[in-house]
């Protein structure tokens, strides 16, 4: 009885682990999208989108960005895409972002309420 017991009470911590390792916590970023995100769309060509593990940096310019901590991320499959769902603080409170995440050829990111493709980048 005890060893079942703490088999339940040891697979918890270790599934997180595990969940973490690859990416896909649920209070985290995953490793996938990590990164910084541009886009070459009129009146964008300035703004990039940033994940980290625990945030999401929106850059306005250059010189200008706002860091949100990142509250919840759930993860969709989709045919030949990802759905992702990042709930973030913002000032106001719980704000989420929806966008679609492309693995291959070339990982690119689509927002859900912007027409935009975004690419992974090395700038900033």
């Amino acid at each position: 009885m005890l060893a079942a017991v703490l088999a339940v009470v040891l697979a918890v911590p270790a599934g997180r682990a595990i969940s973490r390792a690859m990416g896909f916590g649920s209070t985290g970023t995953p490793a996938e999208v990590v990164g910084v995100w541009v886009t070459a769309a009129p009146g964008y060509e300035d703004r990039a989108l940033e994940f980290t593990r625990a945030s999401v940096i929106l850059h306005t310019d250059d010189t200008h960005f706002t860091v949100h901590r990142v509250l919840s991320v759930r993860r969709a499959t989709s045919g030949l895409f990802v759905l992702y769902h990042v709930e973030y603080q913002d000032r106001e409170g719980p704000t989420a972002l929806d966008f679609r995440y492309i693995p291959s050829p070339q990982p690119l990111i689509r927002l859900e309420h912007l027409p935009y493709v975004w690419r992974r980048t090395t700038r900033r």
